[in-house]
């Protein structure tokens, strides 16, 4: 029986090849348009995901209350870090984490660094793969470990670039350090990506950089990323830090904090892109990008489905006979609803194969749109999730596109279509409906 279904829509397609090719083209980008929407969507709800200790890792942010009003900051002062280092027993890890205005140079090539200084445990709580090399390195002060783009950005590869030695230039003062580990380039949808790769060194570079900053002065801000492995006692450290805002406020009289806070890592992107939060790590995407992609993917798509659903109410009209007579011989409406929806899915899945081709290009384009905020990637098999959405979407368009024409057609009786008194086509709500869609 499925095989004679399969007869029956391939000499149907056939038989009507102008239509199903005008459709299949226009369902095609439209199925290509929901999976880069979905991919947008993965892109954002993956963002962070990427580090195992996500969960137990919080930001330190202060809330300033100026003038009647709050506002959150991603930054805590610099000496709060070694008092939770020392003082706060529930936390795990702890690291500060600073931008340097320092360059790279070698040779006589002088190259935009974006050094980030960190503590130690930074590579303890944050996930990287280091391809040469470990995070252990980064204990000496005179090492740098960088990513695999800025190896290659420096010296080509980086086989060349473990190990050598290079100038590190901060104002009027040159050091000499060495590259001592390479890690792959976390994912653009992490709070740590930036343009050109990555460089991190020992936070006490920092004291070499600004030699002038005083000891314990809480004038110096940074982002302070702690981990409490105990989800349980994250109040009880959230208690301890309060006390210190009294330090905060004798010292900066012009930035008066009321609370310190403590942003979950992997919320802290969505978080600082609704709220708009200063800081100093890469934010999520803006949600406009996000949520209008998903909303106009599926007027496309809804547009198409109409499209469909008109051409096969076409299509049938001329194949009343062949239903008439299935009738008399036996069939019953289940199986005429089955075959038509049976045949709408199957020029969905030719549409699909279309969109899924169409979908590298629509992906290129969505990445010269969006700039440095979104980086789409379009990888089936190494994404599981991708490959449910795209069964998934195919399903629902073909209910979606052929239940109408499936369940209109199929009520009509045999003797009325033999004897010619069946009266077909014209307009009704549903054709009017779709004919009223916006952008139609």
């Amino acid at each position: 029986m499925i095989k004679n279904y399969l007869l029956i829509t391939y000499r149907s397609m056939m038989k009507n090849k102008a239509f199903i090719i005008i459709n299949v083209f226009g369902m095609g980008i439209a199925l290509a348009c929901c999976i880069v929407s979905y991919l947008a969507y993965q892109y954002d709800s993956d963002f962070d995901t990427v580090h195992k200790n996500g969960e137990h890792i919080y930001r330190v942010s202060v809330i300033r209350s100026f003038e009647n009003t709050s506002t959150r900051f991603g930054y805590a002062s610099l000496p709060l870090g070694e008092i939770m280092e020392k003082t706060f027993q529930d936390v795990d890890h702890s690291s500060l984490y600073t931008d340097s205005y320092s360059n790279f140079k070698r040779e006589d090539d002088l190259f935009a660094s974006r050094v980030s200084y960190v503590e130690p445990d930074f590579f303890q709580m944050f996930s990287f793969n280091f391809i040469a090399g470990s995070s252990d390195v980064i204990r000496d002060k005179s090492n740098v470990l960088i990513s695999e783009s800025m190896a290659v950005r420096l010296f080509n590869s980086p086989a060349e670039a473990l190990g050598k030695t290079m100038t590190q230039v901060y104002g009027q003062e040159l050091k000499e350090v060495k590259i001592a580990g390479i890690f792959q380039d976390p994912p653009m949808n992490s709070s740590f990506h930036k343009q050109g790769g990555l460089a991190f060194m020992n936070f006490e570079n920092y004291k070499d950089e600004f030699p002038h900053a005083p000891e314990n002065d809480w004038h110096q801000l940074g982002t302070l990323f702690i981990q409490i492995n105990h989800t349980d006692r994250k109040d009880i450290v959230y208690k301890q830090l309060q006390p210190y805002i009294k330090n905060n406020n004798e010292v900066q009289e012009n930035f008066q904090l009321a609370e310190f806070a403590l942003d979950p890592f992997l919320s802290m992107a969505h978080h600082d892109r609704d709220e708009d939060v200063r800081s100093q790590t890469w934010g999520a995407p803006p949600v406009a990008a996000i949520i209008g992609s998903v909303i106009m993917s599926g007027l496309i798509l809804l547009i198409a489905c109409f499209n469909l659903t008109n051409t096969a109410i076409a299509i049938s009209s001329r194949r009343l006979k062949e239903i008439g007579i299935r009738k008399v011989m036996g069939s019953v409406r289940i199986q005429l609803i089955i075959q038509f929806i049976g045949e709408t899915t199957c020029a969905c899945l030719l549409a699909l194969i279309v969109g899924v081709a169409l979908t590298n290009f629509l992906v290129e384009g969505w990445n010269l749109m969006t700039g440095n905020n979104i980086h789409l990637e379009v990888n089936y098999f190494d994404q599981p999730s991708i490959l449910f959405f795209i069964i998934a979407l195919l399903i629902i368009t073909g209910i979606i596109a052929g239940s109408y024409p499936a369940f209109y057609i199929s009520k009509f009786q045999p003797v009325s279509i033999l004897k010619g008194k069946l009266k077909f086509g014209g307009t009704n709500y549903f054709t009017r409906s779709a004919c009223n869609l916006p952008f139609h």
